[in-house]
């Protein structure tokens, strides 16, 4: 199962992904997983690595433009319950 959750709107940590230091929203991202053996790990990405993996390398700004995960409320905030280890 997928999760896309909005963490912080203003943080200034590194990225899971990128390794870059950006301020802005950070996001908590588990992918999906492909063998049922196999849990990936939580990671705690910015926003545009976030839209990146879900929307693809040619479609993601024009979905962070949009600001699809805000309009969707994918996941958003303390709605949904996090994943127990």
């Amino acid at each position: 199962m997928r999760i896309v959750r909005l963490v912080t709107m203003h943080s200034f940590d590194p990225c899971g992904m990128c390794k870059d230091v950006k301020r802005g929203k950070r996001w908590e991202y588990k992918p999906d997983s492909l063998v049922p053996s196999y849990i990936p790990k939580i990671l705690f990405v910015c926003e545009k690595c976030i839209y990146r993996e879900n929307y693809g390398s040619k479609f993601y700004r024009k979905a962070m433009k949009n600001k699809l995960f805000e309009k969707l409320n994918y996941n958003f905030g303390d709605e949904t319950p996090r994943l127990e280890k």
